[in-house]
């Protein structure tokens, strides 16, 4: 490059930066590209669902809408966007019912997306509605919305069994897998599984007698193994696999047993036992 020509690029740089607009307008282009870095794909949704925004007003608006749980804030959170839904403007409050709308429930990329540090306690219009629209779908199919009437997003709650259908079915159960059909008998012989396989686990720690990793029939050896050498041990994995096992049960069963068996005290009982699983 030539003198005259390094003297010229500033000159070439602007006049191709005005014939796009202005520095302004660059300077908006990359604060928009550097919006989306970190996987930051939320901020471009919104302009796909604007065509789309006055059907699934109108769809909303239609059916009635239950949270299956407690959690209530993906309606409220609808229910936001219905009240703005004439609003024309780019930001509406955060306030709902008089407190901060919560948005809990949203990632940390959608939060960020509908909020803006120059405008503290507003939302961008059109990205919250996008959330909203996003997570009430989302959480339709997980079954932790429903619509009222609905047969394929019904309240999964109410397709559950009574409990005067499910009274005799625990002694069933119990009977066919050879258990214990009361509380203080059922929590006893978990129990007696669990410090068994845990007492044997404890034992064997760190002096068991693993294979070493080879594949012909275990031999064992002396001394404390190498972790390096539990990881290959076909009998060290089975025993951790046991012990595991039994012990996802008991956690799986603490649940149940204090519903089904509640009134004997079982479900206290149940807290008391802590094994020691060494496994990694």
């Amino acid at each position: 490059m030539t003198a005259a020509q390094r003297a010229a690029a500033p000159a070439m740089a602007q006049k191709a930066v005005l014939s796009s607009g202005s520095f302004d307008a660059e300077f908006a282009d990359i604060e928009a590209v550097a919006a989306q870095h970190g996987n930051n794909h939320e901020v471009l949704v919104a302009r796909f669902y604007k065509r789309d925004r006055a059907p699934m007003f109108d769809l909303v608006g239609t059916p009635a809408f239950e949270a299956v749980s407690e959690d209530r804030r993906v309606l409220d959170a609808l229910a936001h966007a219905r009240a703005h839904q004439s609003a024309t403007r780019e930001y509406v409050s955060e306030l709902y019912e008089g407190q901060p709308l919560d948005l809990g429930f949203a990632s940390q990329n959608w939060q960020r997306a509908v909020r803006d540090r120059r405008r503290p306690g507003m939302l961008d219009r059109r990205r919250f509605e996008t959330l909203v629209f996003t997570y009430l779908a989302e959480h339709l199919r997980t079954g932790d919305a429903a619509i009222t009437g609905s047969d394929t997003f019904a309240n999964w709650l109410e397709a559950l069994p009574d409990w005067e259908e499910c009274g005799p079915k625990p002694a069933q159960l119990c009977e066919a897998t050879g258990r214990p059909d009361t509380a203080a008998g059922f929590t006893a012989a978990l129990r007696g599984r669990l410090e068994a396989t845990a007492a044997e686990v404890d034992s064997e720690y760190p002096d068991h007698r693993p294979c070493c990793g080879r594949q012909g029939p275990c031999e064992g050896h002396d001394g404390p193994v190498p972790r390096s050498t539990q990881s290959r041990c076909r009998c060290w994995r089975r025993r951790c696999h046991s012990a595991a096992t039994l012990v996802g049960m008991w956690l799986a069963f603490q649940p149940v047993v204090a519903e089904f068996l509640a009134g004997e005290g079982c479900h206290r009982s149940l807290r008391t036992v802590r094994p020691r699983i060494h496994c990694r």
